[in-house]
């Protein structure tokens, strides 16, 4: 899939789920990604799909996904974070 195309997708349900190697990837509309439970905001989704997992890069996880299952809509926590983008729980 197209990152473009995923990325107008993500605007619709708001957040989305990889799978890869048995984990779970959360990639949130404002440009964040979660990895087993610990979330950071990255400036632009350039930087996010850049990131390496494994042996990847999530933009490449991306790019191999053949559709977008937008049958969920996910209604998204309040989240903050902090100067380096790293989620401050409260």
């Amino acid at each position: 899939m197209k990152r473009n195309d995923f990325i107008k997708n993500l605007e619709f349900t708001g957040k989305y789920i990889l799978y890869y190697k048995n984990k779970e990837i959360e990639i949130y509309e404002d440009c964040i990604l979660g990895i087993d439970g610990k979330r950071k905001r990255y400036n632009s989704f350039k930087e996010l799909f850049d990131i390496d997992i494994f042996d990847k890069k999530i933009g490449d996880i991306v790019d191999e996904l053949k559709k977008y299952d937008k049958s969920c809509h996910y209604h998204i926590p309040i989240m903050m974070f902090d100067e380096s983008g790293n989620e401050v729980i409260l």
